[in-house]
């Protein structure tokens, strides 16, 4: 429950993507100092994006924060994350919405 409140800045319950998003850059900036912001979101979407697709699914998603120790997050939760960051809706989240939303997180500081 940790990770949830963690993410969940503005106490609504939910995580919204954008939470997910800057909750994501601080992990992987902690374990990746002084990589360059592309190389970054890159690597965050490589590693979330287990079947190499090039797009992210609910369940790839529900399980890289399931092994993130977040347990608590049921399917239709993540599914509403993919839905907030899913430009075009297809229903998953493919390298571009998911470098356009970790960048204007990023720069929004």
């Amino acid at each position: 429950m940790q990770i949830t409140v963690e993410m969940d800045w503005n106490s609504t319950g939910f995580v919204e993507f954008a939470s997910f998003a800057g909750w994501i850059i601080r992990q992987e900036e902690e374990n990746n100092h002084d990589i360059d912001p592309d190389a970054l979101v890159h690597s965050a979407f490589h590693h979330i994006d287990n079947d190499n697709s090039g797009s992210i699914t609910t369940s790839e998603l529900l399980a890289a924060l399931q092994e993130l120790g977040e347990d608590d997050l049921e399917f239709d939760d993540v599914q509403q994350i993919v839905h907030e960051a899913d430009e075009d809706d297809d229903g998953q989240i493919d390298i571009h919405e998911f470098s356009a939303l970790l960048k204007r997180v990023m720069t929004q500081g």
